[in-house]
């Protein structure tokens, strides 16, 4: 994948990493298979990608890294333990990535998004935790993609020449997202 877009567009200066994978399961059914699958993605594919690019960063002086990560890896969610711990990992990452590939002029920051409309399916389970977020939210409605897009743009750019090892908690003010459990029935 890196070496094709290398081909087509030239040396990679800017990375952003949105590779999620999200399944629900309770804690005590997650298998070693689900943790593999998530782990996969969320992390191994992000650090793969990552390890990757950066070698057109280095030869280039420099470069941006952008991670999302999410807003309910802070304060967890029912049934995703195995998917936000990766997630949370990705954190970390930036944070070391950041201070090691800073003498390089590589900044590594991470988005995490809140309640952002992304046009997902209507059930009765999203509709209640999107109103209970709702309601705690000061700027009471849902992100849109474009302006995470656009702080995304903001990080890979020379106005953010200063900014590294930094999350930009981009959430509307929702502090703490209310912890609502899934309907059994």
């Amino acid at each position: 994948m890196v070496g094709d877009i290398r081909n087509e567009l030239g040396s990679i200066d800017v990375l952003v990493n949105n590779a999620t994978y999200r399944p629900v399961k309770p804690f005590l059914d997650v298998t070693l298979e689900d943790i593999d699958r998530v782990t996969d993605v969320n992390f191994r594919g992000i650090f793969l990608t990552t390890q990757h690019v950066v070698p057109d960063m280095l030869e280039e002086g420099g470069g941006s890294i952008v991670n999302l990560i999410g807003a309910m890896v802070y304060l967890g969610r029912p049934e995703h333990v195995h998917s936000y711990g990766t997630k949370f990992a990705i954190e970390g990452q930036t944070r070391q990535l950041a201070t090691e590939l800073g003498v390089d002029g590589i900044r590594v920051n991470a988005v995490s998004p809140g309640l952002i409309d992304v046009g997902r399916e209507q059930t009765e389970e999203w509709e209640r935790l999107k109103q209970s977020i709702l309601e705690s939210t000061p700027l009471g409605r849902m992100g849109s993609v474009e302006e995470i897009a656009e702080i995304c743009s903001f990080l890979a750019s020379e106005r953010a020449s200063f900014i590294t090892g930094q999350v930009i908690h981009a959430n509307g003010g929702t502090y703490p997202i209310p912890n609502v459990v899934p309907n059994e029935s």
